[in-house]
């Protein structure tokens, strides 16, 4: 199974937006609670994951502007 390029990246897109949401949201977890800071960073890695299709058509159409 061949995986593209864009696909890669939309991937690691989504994974470092997760990523950023977890650094930022997890000192607020003892003021805050700790439900409420997993559902808000699930919300928002769902969020992201529903834009793969158009984020993967913008990286392939950068990919094709810098060859």
């Amino acid at each position: 199974m061949k995986v593209r390029v864009e696909t890669w990246l939309t991937i690691w897109a989504i994974g470092t937006v997760s990523l950023v949401a977890f650094v930022v949201l997890e000192p607020f977890e003892a003021t805050i609670g700790a439900q409420i800071i997993d559902a808000t960073q699930l919300c928002i890695t769902c969020a992201v994951a529903c834009c793969f299709k158009p984020l993967r058509a913008w990286f392939a159409g950068w990919l094709a502007k810098q060859r």
